[in-house]
């Protein structure tokens, strides 16, 4: 770093402050995304995984906006600080990637669990419906078991049990 511009080293220290936030940011993540994994089958916890894929992933994008579309142009830094940034480049490229996975695998495990809750609605609702049908048919036996005791004639009997079957 040069010591005759006054800029360049506060400005070069800047720079190395943002990397190491970057390398912060990086280092507080990939545990959020390896716990986040660990809990993706289940579905609450899915949609918090999405939210938190999400908000890192602005994250890396705000990074990469703010620090190297502007820093990295800039001519002022040594050889050492372009070097760092572009290892840091490669990590949260690498950091990228690894959230568009997880965030591909959970979608697909969110549509499994979806399919699979949606056939056991399915399942219960057969369930009811078929207990309902089989009360019904209880219900109709009993009503003209009574009714034929107390010897109602045919029509009324008809007109009475037909509200239960629809």
């Amino acid at each position: 770093m040069e010591s005759s511009t006054s800029g360049t080293v506060p400005r070069a220290l800047d720079v190395l402050a943002i990397l190491g936030l970057l390398q912060l940011i990086y280092e507080v993540t990939v545990p959020i995304i390896h716990k986040a994994e660990q809990v993706y089958y289940h579905k609450k916890k899915c949609r918090t995984f999405g939210r938190k894929i999400a908000e890192i992933q602005n994250t890396l994008k705000a990074a990469k906006l703010d620090l190297f579309e502007d820093l990295y142009k800039n001519q002022k830094f040594n050889k050492f600080v372009k070097e760092r940034l572009n290892e840091l480049k490669e990590t949260l490229s690498h950091a990228e990637q690894l959230v568009g996975e997880l965030q591909s695998r959970r979608k697909g495990i969110a549509a499994r669990i979806s399919g699979e809750a949606s056939s056991r609605i399915d399942a219960y609702e057969r369930d009811i419906g078929e207990s309902i049908n089989l009360l019904n048919f209880h219900l109709v036996v009993m009503l003209l078991s009574e009714f034929s005791a107390a010897q109602v004639p045919t029509l009324e009997l008809v007109s009475l049990t037909s509200p239960i079957f629809g």
